[in-house]
């Protein structure tokens, strides 16, 4: 059972390592667009393991190495989005494109992906742009 769920995870561990480190270094408004982008990629080609993910989320929790990089991650995009050296409107604007990016898998919105993959990718790409260039 642990080494199912270790690689039903690897492709989001190996993610959740490359936003960790474009954390470490500043993060503006290209780079976020640039993450938030290679995470809707990813979440359209994989979308129903995001699901079974999702679901199983105590047997992740138990999986410690993966939800503590998980916890990491939501600190970390925590910490950058209260950094008050980057302006309100573009922490905000940041943190409105990450809403966007995860709403393409969630409750509904699945069936976007599932009627055209490519089309819905290409549509929630552009709602980032105009969240955070606009």
């Amino acid at each position: 059972k642990e080494a199912i769920l270790g690689a039903l995870l690897e492709p989001f561990t190996s993610l959740q390592r490359r936003l960790l480190d474009l954390l470490d270094g500043p993060v503006d408004s290209e780079t976020w667009l640039a993450a938030l982008t290679e995470l809707v990629d990813h979440l359209i080609t994989e979308p129903r393991a995001f699901q079974l993910l999702n679901h199983n989320l105590v047997e992740i929790v138990h999986h410690s190495d993966s939800f503590s990089e998980h916890l990491e991650l939501h600190r970390r995009t925590e910490q950058l989005f209260a950094d008050a050296s980057i302006p309100l409107e573009t922490r905000v604007r940041m943190a409105c494109a990450l809403s966007v990016a995860t709403s393409v898998i969630e409750v509904g919105a699945s069936a976007l992906v599932a009627e055209d993959p490519r089309a819905t990718r290409d549509l929630v790409v552009e709602a980032l742009h105009a969240v955070i260039v606009d």
